[in-house]
């Protein structure tokens, strides 16, 4: 009863969607068909710097589906994959984690990004990765891994609220 105060109004045929992914294991489209992700998509639309950022007492999604998606990532992208792995844990991994992901311990679901110790465990981190590539950026187009399209992407915050349900 609450959520709406939490979350704001949603589409009912939003959880349907989301029910028909769970009940897939994967990204499926409203009719339940896999249309998404496949490796042509993949290719295409993932030649860029991505984490997978994965709580580890997150209870909604297990970490192995963190892992299966660093690893499909690292597949299609090595380039990108190296390089993101490089900004997060230098230059090797030794226990075979897939180089793009970045699981913290002692945060769930969300805790990641809004938990209260999302600003000391976690963004610092993220803004390592971002300034290694912004680095790498700088030094030039040759010092980026090239993919089959070049992206160019920015970040705004949304010019209109509530970002997340009402505000207060």
């Amino acid at each position: 009863a609450e959520l709406p105060l939490l979350f704001g109004d949603a589409n009912v045929r939003l959880f349907a969607h989301a029910a028909k992914c769970v009940q897939s294991e994967r990204l499926v489209n409203e009719d339940g068909f896999y249309t998404y992700v496949h490796d042509a998509n993949l290719r295409r639309h993932f030649a860029l710097p991505i984490v997978f950022l994965h709580g580890e007492e997150n209870e909604l999604f297990h970490v192995e589906s963190a892992h299966r998606s660093a690893r499909q990532y690292q597949r299609l992208q090595p380039d990108w994959a190296a390089l993101v792995g490089q900004a997060l844990h230098g230059p090797t991994r030794p226990d075979g984690t897939p180089p793009a992901l970045l699981s913290v311990p002692g945060h769930g679901h969300l805790d990641v990004l809004i938990g209260r110790h999302a600003p000391q465990r976690v963004f610092p981190r993220l803004v390592q990765v971002f300034d290694h590539l912004f680095a790498q950026a700088s030094q030039g187009p040759t010092s980026a891994p090239h993919g089959p399209t070049h992206v160019l992407a920015t970040a705004r915050i949304p010019r209109s609220g509530p970002f997340v349900g009402r505000v207060r």
